[in-house]
């Protein structure tokens, strides 16, 4: 007999992924706890979190994507037919948001806590997934509560970032395979576009191959963004923004 209470997987096939997560944040929180000053910080990430959410909600239509934050930061799978595409494009309008936003908190922070500066990392991986979709019974109605993340690219995408803080840096890391996913995925009426996305993401900084520790025994190719290219990558598509920060208390 069918129970109830059932997760149902509606999606299995290629995906990517994104994982956000800002530095220090257990110390952070400790500090501004003791201090009494605890929903500054906390409506800063509520603030952070929404941007993101607006962000992908934007671009990808249909749901395509599953959205878990983690407190201090979150994960983002895009299965969508330009998942690689969708997927780089809320990466670069992240970093653009808190290269402005993260100093002006931290400033604020100094001033409460004493602390100097606040730093983030980015990750970015396309692999295989499956996504399942939980519902509940409630109100003698089935609900749909979240959608639930398994396989290999929600695995490899965190520990890419937590691999991420061995470099002083380089914050915003992506795999070989995403490149790779990236180029195929990128069509375009201009085929000098197609062309010129293909030699900008050529230049992106080879950290070597490494062992993430995701069971994948050839390990992966790790690829860094750096300020110059993600300057680039922003004007080529067109995300340069001027973000008015508004005050979280």
């Amino acid at each position: 007999m069918a129970r109830e209470d059932k997760c149902l997987t509606f999606y299995k096939g290629s995906s990517s992924a994104f994982m956000l997560d800002l530095r220090g944040s257990t110390q952070i929180t400790r500090q501004v706890e003791a201090a009494g000053c605890m929903d500054v910080h906390v409506n800063f990430m509520l603030h952070l979190n929404q941007k993101i959410l607006q962000f992908i909600h934007s671009r990808v239509a249909g749901g395509h994507f599953a959205y878990n934050d983690t407190g201090d930061g979150c994960l983002c799978v895009f299965w969508d037919k330009e998942h690689s595409i969708n997927c780089l494009k809320t990466a670069l309008e992240i970093y653009q948001f808190l290269d402005g936003a993260l100093p002006r908190h931290a400033e604020k922070l100094s001033k409460l806590i004493g602390i100097e500066q606040m730093e983030f990392g980015l990750a970015l991986h396309s692999g295989h997934c499956h996504i399942g979709r939980i519902t509940i019974k409630a109100d003698n109605a089935l609900t749909e509560y979240r959608k639930y993340i398994y396989g290999v690219v929600a695995n490899s995408v965190a520990r890419l970032e937590t691999f991420s803080k061995n470099y002083i840096h380089d914050n915003f890391l992506l795999t070989a395979r995403f490149r790779s996913q990236l180029v195929d995925q990128f069509q375009d009426p201009d085929p000098e576009r197609e062309k010129h996305l293909r030699e900008t993401v050529q230049r992106l900084n080879n950290l070597g191959e490494v062992n993430l520790k995701d069971a994948k025994e050839s390990g992966h190719w790790i690829l860094a963004i750096e300020q110059e290219l993600i300057e680039e990558l922003l004007e080529f598509f067109g995300l340069h923004r001027h973000f008015q920060v508004q005050s979280t208390g």
